[in-house]
């Protein structure tokens, strides 16, 4: 019998944040995370040289998640790999700005539904959402494959937490989210 593959959400999550590397533990990974931090040696060997570590900073945080009609949140993107080897040809043939935009709106809907269900939260009904900026485009490596990547701000009718991230390459610190991201003419007034 072959082997099966199965792909989730990832639990855990490797991100830079101001140059310092940081783990953020989903769900039952909480409960990994627990006993990983509790060993009391952090040397690690890398390319055969032992490597002195310690940790920084260690903090749980509990928040709430899920649907809230009618009130926005903002939120900004961060290195965001929306598209995959499928969609990638169809995002490239899309002539205006308007269509690529709702694309990358359905992209980023699947995304967080994905998030949802993969954290064992399943969203009542419907959600809103809408891209509200568009900070850069641009590209990087991943897995050795040079792919591209959005600077994005959007709205919801969503609460998420900090931090997590969406979108192909989460586990290592692409597509990460973050609060604000409000368009530049809501922060004038």
């Amino acid at each position: 019998m072959p082997e099966t593959i199965h792909y989730r959400y990832p639990l855990v999550q490797y991100q830079l944040m101001r140059r310092r590397p940081r783990l953020l533990f989903l769900e039952e990974a909480i409960e990994d995370a627990r006993h990983f931090f509790t060993r009391p040696d952090w040397d690690l060997t890398m390319n055969g040289r032992p490597c002195q570590t310690t940790v920084t900073e260690l903090k749980a945080s509990q928040y709430d998640i899920g649907l809230t009609p009618g009130e926005f949140h903002h939120y900004r993107l961060f290195r965001w790999q929306a598209l995959n080897t499928d969609n990638f040809q169809s995002y490239r043939q899309t002539e205006t700005l308007a269509a690529k935009v709702a694309f990358l709106e359905r992209v980023l809907i699947g995304q967080l539904l994905s998030f949802f269900t993969g954290v064992g939260h399943r969203l009542p009904e419907r959600f809103e959402l809408a891209l509200t900026d568009w900070h850069y485009s641009g590209s990087a490596m991943y897995k050795g494959v040079r792919v591209c990547t959005f600077g994005l701000s959007f709205r919801a009718d969503l609460l998420l937490p900090p931090g997590v991230g969406l979108g192909k390459g989460v586990s290592l610190g692409f597509g990460r989210v973050g609060r604000g991201g409000e368009p530049k003419d809501a922060r004038q007034g």
